[in-house]
């Protein structure tokens, strides 16, 4: 469905985001019981907005704001990742 704007990316949102992921993994990753821990989410694609298309332009060079964004999805995925690895037994998969 339509979830309106999407914020999750944004600098606050993203660091709460964050901090609840590191949360989760701190206390259930060192658990011997835990077989995975998966990092996901249904992540639709964002029509981009005139602040999207200046900071796109900004940052690469050139108007792209869907690679932007991606770029920013696939960096918030990667950074949620190294801090979720930490905290896991190492026997526990990182999906």
């Amino acid at each position: 469905g339509d979830s309106g704007q999407l914020a999750w990316l944004q600098p606050a949102n993203r660091e709460r985001n964050l901090k609840v992921i590191s949360a989760c993994a701190q206390r259930w990753g060192s658990r011997e019981s835990l077989l995975g821990f998966g990092l996901g989410n249904e992540v639709g694609e964002k029509e981009p907005t005139w602040l999207d298309q200046l900071v796109a332009f900004l940052n690469l060079g050139y108007f792209d704001a869907t690679r932007f964004y991606w770029a920013s999805v696939a960096q918030f995925y990667a950074d949620a990742a190294t801090i979720v690895q930490r905290h896991l037994h190492p026997e526990a998969i990182l999906v």
